[in-house]
């Protein structure tokens, strides 16, 4: 017999397991929970309501009263004359600041005084919660904790002597928050009296103001006495820095003119040591000695050029500017006119001429006599010029020298002088810090105003009711769809042929609806004497009964199956996972159905543990199946026919029971029955123990050819059918589909909503096909 394999198996079906078991859930898939649970849904949502609504009518009603608060820091700039020029229509805060003050309001601090304030902790509503409800909670908490804890009550705990739950409940009510982007805080609070509320909410904003003007004196109270005590030190360290400079000018001779070292005049003159001044002198003088000593050389030079030439010129002459000289130079002059006269008249060698000549030879010679005399006279005024120069380069090297020294130690001076202007500068800004905090201890203005006051409100705040019942309605749904889809996740069972096909990687063929048997329709127990099959079994022929029933049909689609996957007599074996899933009832139905259509059936019962179809079918029976494998009876003497139809039975055994019942079903024996049968049967059908308790299927399998797999369903789980395969090597590839027996059809219509339309399963479309 040639088996063909199942193409919707795949080797790593069992392997893929754990990645099927985690698909994701999708619309379609939430919505088939919803329907599947809406009796669950519906109820949650319903005690929610009722709860809720119990919750709402037992609440005493609350009233809420909303003071507003700005914050404005122009009022505080409007006392400080060095804020004149801030004043503007910024107002300088940016968010943080405007929340930070939002935390101030919500603050214990502010709490505790107005509690105090209203006498809160004596009040009941601010002991006892305002819901009946929740105050019964509370007292049985209460209780158990004090059962838990051996009768020994807690200490009550107190925040600056008022009880913590007062503080607590107090802070609850109260509702502070930034009016959108503004500026400006609403203060709520929440009370059962109109009164009390809106008078509460009016003096958290009057403690708030009262908190900034405290925090305010108190910040002003404490720079004021941090800055007298700095400017005591300031003052000290001004004298000490400045007894330190005057020290150091007298050890380093360090002496200035004017207003003082490196500080300028009013009149815009600047202070200058008298070392620079008296260097500056000598510098000017040692010049014009060094100027006076040039020219005097010059004029030297020039007469000692003239008295080497032995004729002075007259250039030399006049720039002597010398009466003697001028005269004689004059007289030359004349002398030379009347020359060049006479010697035109007379001749160049005239007496005449010859005389003059002589005359003013003589006058040169006078000439060269004044000049050296004056020559002598420049030479002294030279020799002194030179001296008076040497000396005032020697007393303008030594004061250079003296200067450096001076410079050296200014370094030093200006460090000390740093510090003393530091010193005097810190002190008059102390001072004057000081005389800003003392000022603005006079004036008692915060940042903050009120805005606007609270009245007394026209209508309840809370309990909403309509709203808790809405909210309960909507959360009742989601809580009640939140356990279903719990249900869903934690529901490993098989509920869909798609579920067998997802988990498993086999086909489905079918679902076999949960048949329940009429007390007439029994089970009549058959006869040993004739050894033929009832025909009155009840539940075991309900397909040959029921021939339009969807139980039957389901059967045919095996029959069709197994006539597609072998080309011979099909050799099939009906297994389950473990006992009580109808594998037995499978077997004889499809048996019978088979017989029907006048194909012959042997049908082997080879559960041979717990031979429950030999119970019903024969339970008269003296022997069966281990009774031929052992070889005491022969097959004719075991087998049982059907009277009317080619069906054969052959039991599980007579009276006799054996443990070794592996060894007898994988026997040489059952091998060469099973061939014999072949060709005997046009089908030969059998009812195999389940795969998780005994081994006798991973004995026989090589000898069948195809199995149907049979799943109960909503109660076997994917983890036992999984690890009932793992125990039969190569059993996938011979299974030629499952059967989700004993199925819950109108339950089954509910999960198949998603994967086709609902009037798919509807009974009118189908009268026509079954009849059940």
């Amino acid at each position: 017999m040639l088996m063909q394999p199942n193409p919707r198996v795949t080797s790593s079906s069992l392997a893929n397991f754990a990645a099927n078991a985690a698909t994701a859930f999708d619309l379609n898939r939430l919505m088939e929970i919803g329907r599947r649970h809406r009796v669950l849904v519906g109820v949650t949502t319903l005690i929610v309501v009722l709860f809720a609504g119990v919750f709402a009518l037992t609440s005493r009603p609350m009233y809420s009263g909303t003071a507003f608060v700005i914050i404005d820091t122009r009022n505080a700039h409007a006392t400080d004359p060095s804020m004149a020029n801030a004043m503007t229509t910024q107002l300088g805060l940016d968010s943080p600041a405007v929340d930070s003050q939002v935390e101030i309001v919500k603050g214990e601090r502010i709490a505790l005084k107005v509690i105090r304030e209203w006498k809160l902790a004596e009040r009941p509503e601010f002991v006892q919660p305002s819901s009946l409800i929740v105050a019964w909670l509370l007292a049985e908490v209460h209780q158990i904790r004090t059962l838990l804890a051996f009768g020994q009550e807690e200490a009550e705990v107190k925040t600056d002597g008022i009880p913590r739950a007062v503080v607590d409940e107090f802070i609850r009510r109260t509702t502070v928050k930034r009016v959108d982007e503004t500026y400006v805080i609403s203060i709520r609070f929440d009370a059962e009296e109109r009164a009390l509320a809106a008078g509460i909410a009016n003096s958290i904003a009057n403690a708030y103001l009262d908190e900034e003007l405290d925090a305010r004196f108190d910040s002003v109270k404490r720079t004021a006495s941090w800055i007298e005590t700095r400017i005591a030190e300031l003052k000290k360290g001004v004298s000490e820095s400045d007894r330190a400079v005057q020290d150091y000018r007298r050890a380093n001779d360090i002496y200035v003119t004017g207003p003082g070292a490196g500080v300028s005049a009013g009149d815009g003159t600047q202070s200058q040591l008298l070392s620079d001044q008296r260097l500056a002198k000598l510098a000017d003088d040692y010049a014009l000695a060094q100027r006076a000593t040039v020219e005097k050389q010059s004029r030297y030079d020039q007469i000692e050029a003239a008295l080497k030439a032995n004729n002075p010129e007259v250039s030399v002459v006049e720039s002597l500017n010398n009466q003697v000289m001028s005269s004689l130079l004059a007289q030359i002059s004349s002398n030379n006119v009347k020359m060049a006269e006479w010697s035109r008249r007379y001749g160049a060698t005239h007496e005449a001429v010859l005389r003059l000549q002589y005359e003013n030879a003589q006058i040169r010679q006078s000439m060269i006599a004044e000049l050296q005399r004056i020559a002598q006279v420049y030479k002294n005024d030279l020799d002194v010029a030179k001296s008076q120069e040497a000396n005032l380069s020697a007393a303008l090297d030594s004061m250079k020298d003296a200067a450096y020294k001076t410079n050296v130690a200014q370094v030093k001076l200006r460090e000390l002088q740093r510090d003393a202007d530091t010193y005097r500068n810190l002190y008059q800004s102390f001072l004057d810090r000081y005389q800003t905090a003392t000022q603005q201890q006079t004036f008692p203005i915060t940042d903050a105003r009120i805005l606007t006051r609270a009245s007394e409100p026209f209508q309840k705040t809370s309990p909403k009711t309509l709203l808790i019942l809405i909210v309960a309605a909507v959360g009742g749904s989601f809580i009640g769809f939140g356990i279903a889809v719990a249900k869903e996740l934690a529901d490993s069972a098989f509920r869909t042929p798609m579920d067998v096909e997802n988990h498993l990687g086999v086909a489905c063929l079918g679902a076999l609806p949960k048949v329940t048997v009429p007390p007439s329709a029994l089970v009549t127990k058959g006869s040993q004497k004739n050894r033929q099959i009832s025909e009155n079994l009840g539940l075991l022929q309900h397909a040959f009964t029921e021939p339009l029933s969807r139980f039957a049909e389901t059967l045919r689609a095996v029959k069709v199956a197994a006539d597609l996957s072998s080309s011979g007599t099909p050799v099939i074996g009906i297994v389950s996972s473990i006992p009580g899933e109808g594998k037995s009832t499978v077997a004889m139905n499809l048996a019978q159905l088979i017989s029907a259509s006048g194909k012959s059936v042997l049908l082997i019962d080879g559960d041979m543990r717990s031979p429950s179809l030999s119970e019903m079918v024969a339970p008269n029976r003296l022997s069966g199946l281990i009774d031929f494998l052992i070889g005491e009876t022969p097959l004719e003497q075991a087998t049982y026919a059907h009277p009317t139809r080619p069906l054969n039975f052959l039991p599980a055994n007579g009276k006799m029971k054996i443990s070794q019942t592996a060894e007898l079903i994988g026997s040489p024996r059952m091998e060469a029955l099973l061939n014999a049968a072949r060709e005997n049967y046009d089908y030969v059908l059998i009812d195999l123990p389940p795969l998780a308790p005994v081994v006798d299927v991973r004995a026989i399998a090589r000898m069948i050819g195809s199995f149907v797999y049979v799943i109960e369903w909503g109660e076997t789980s994917v983890a036992t059918v999984t690890q009932a395969m793992l125990t039969v090597p190569n059993i996938e590839s011979k299974i030629l589909g499952c059967v989700l027996n004993k199925t819950n059809m109108q339950a089954l219509r509910l999960y198949n909503m998603g994967h086709g339309s609902s009037e798919y399963y509807d009974y009118h479309r189908f009268r026509n096909y079954e009849t059940a």
